[in-house]
């Protein structure tokens, strides 16, 4: 007897009873019907069986399957293990009534999405900074498809000055009856684009030590100093990047080693040491990457001849073109750059642009900072800010799991079962931050070598027939 014709037959009987397997559409045949609870042994509380496809561990009338994998079982069988634990496989065995840890996690996403909609979940604050408002609400989303529903408010600031006393000064306060929970007054969290600024410390500092909130390094955004990839130049020191964008080196002679060679007819050109122009690229004031590259190296009043566009890529799209450029950009908006700041293979971008390192120091003392990650997130990287994100000690638990979440890329709920890392690093480069979690690195590097594997192999000759 298939489905239909069985809850039919139920629902004319008013003595009947069955049982059936639990499959897509279930719950649009139910009429006249009603689903019993049950118990384990009589003693536990009987428990409805639910019509989404969600793996329910009190529930009595489940069969579990479960793969046991030697420790030297071929590669094979891994891959088809791995196979089994991907939401693909558990959507096509669905229809079949089989629900896999991946397809059950998946429907708890929904139905946790579909409660924060509804307004329900965990309520908590965070002040920071405006640019951090956008990020932020797209990292909730991101938590509570992972785990948790909450309802986070993001207080826009527009100093650090104002976002720390707004932090410092919330607290909890003793519960009014009939509640039983302390109520937060305030932010638990506070987000920053650097550590707190002195100015932020002489005015809350006496506050802040008493507090002694938690820190997390979330991310990074850094401004890359880039040129032509035809242009045999790798490095320059921050003070020729300064005498560059300010005007007092106009001619790439000056500066050597970039293997351009002059047209005859500017070699005649006056003020010219080898007749090379170095032609200025840029961003408006406006722009994430230009205030870091104001604060780090030359404010926007200094520039002499530098050409401003709108966006990372009319910028790259400028210097793509012309040998001589030479431009300060948002790194990770450099269009196909992907996860080169993570894994530091900028070549394996294939830009028509190149990143250039900076050097610190002269001599043995040297130091040639490329702008990676590992760079960024010890701050060893000039043209660069870190994000940190601060937790209030009397912080619900919630607020303290999102804090981790976001501090560890997504790698506090990652998963066979749900790629968080990936979801949470795609989150942050949307937003144009670097992550800097160790999660987010090694996955980087980890998707990196996959790449070239299978590069290699796709290059290897393939056996002649027989």
């Amino acid at each position: 007897m298939d489905a239909d014709k069985f809850r039919h037959a139920i629902a004319n009987d008013r003595w009947g009873i069955g049982f059936t397997l639990v499959r897509p559409g279930m719950a649009t045949g139910m009429t006249g019907l009603r689903m019993l609870a049950v118990s384990r042994d009589g003693r536990e509380a009987p428990v409805i069986p639910s019509l989404e496809p969600i793996i329910q561990d009190d529930y009595p009338l489940v069969e579990t399957t479960v793969f046991f994998v030697r420790d030297d079982a071929p590669r094979w069988v891994l891959d088809v293990i791995s196979h089994f634990l991907t939401t693909q496989f558990g959507e096509r065995v669905w229809p079949e009534g089989i629900i896999t840890e991946a397809k059950s996690r998946m429907s708890l996403a929904e139905m946790r999405l579909a409660d924060m909609k509804a307004g329900k979940g965990s309520r908590f604050q965070t002040v920071g900074v405006d640019s951090g408002r956008l990020a932020f609400a797209d990292m909730a989303t991101e938590f509570v498809k992972a785990k948790a529903i909450i309802q986070l408010g993001y207080m826009p600031s527009e100093s650090d000055v104002s976002s720390v006393g707004g932090f410092v000064m919330s607290a909890a306060v003793a519960p009014t009856p009939p509640a039983t929970q302390p109520e937060f007054r305030g932010p638990q969290l506070l987000f920053l684009a650097d550590r707190p600024s002195a100015r932020a410390m002489d005015v809350h500092g006496d506050k802040w030590n008493v507090l002694q909130p938690t820190e997390h390094l979330l991310a990074g955004r850094a401004t890359a100093i880039i040129v032509n990839s035809t242009s045999k130049l790798n490095l320059l020191t921050l003070d020729q990047v300064r005498a560059i964008f300010g005007g007092e080196v106009d001619d790439w002679a000056t500066i050597g080693g970039t293997g351009l060679t002059p047209t005859p007819a500017a070699r005649d050109l006056p003020r010219r040491v080898g007749g090379v122009a170095i032609n200025k690229f840029g961003l408006f004031q406006k722009d994430p990457a230009a205030v870091i590259f104001a604060n780090e190296c030359l404010p926007a009043s200094k520039f002499k001849k530098v050409t401003l566009k709108k966006d990372t890529a009319e910028v790259v799209a400028a210097v793509s073109m012309d040998p001589q450029a030479i431009a300060f950009v948002d790194l990770s908006a450099i269009p196909g750059i992907g996860n080169a700041p993570l894994t530091g293979d900028f070549a394996a971008a294939g830009q028509t642009v190149k990143a250039l390192a900076i050097q610190l120091g002269i001599g043995e003392k040297a130091k040639i900072i490329p702008p990676t990650a590992e760079n960024i997130k010890n701050a060893m990287y000039p043209f660069s800010q870190r994000m940190f994100l601060y937790v209030h000690p009397q912080a619900s638990d919630t607020a303290k799991d999102f804090a981790k979440f976001m501090a560890t890329c997504g790698g506090s709920e990652a998963s066979p079962y749900a790629d968080t890392v990936k979801a949470v690093m795609e989150t942050y480069q949307k937003h144009g931050l670097i992550p800097l979690a160790d999660a987010a690195i090694e996955r980087a590097a980890k998707d990196a070598a996959a790449a070239a594997k299978a590069k290699e192999d796709a290059a290897k000759p393939k056996p002649k027939g027989k």
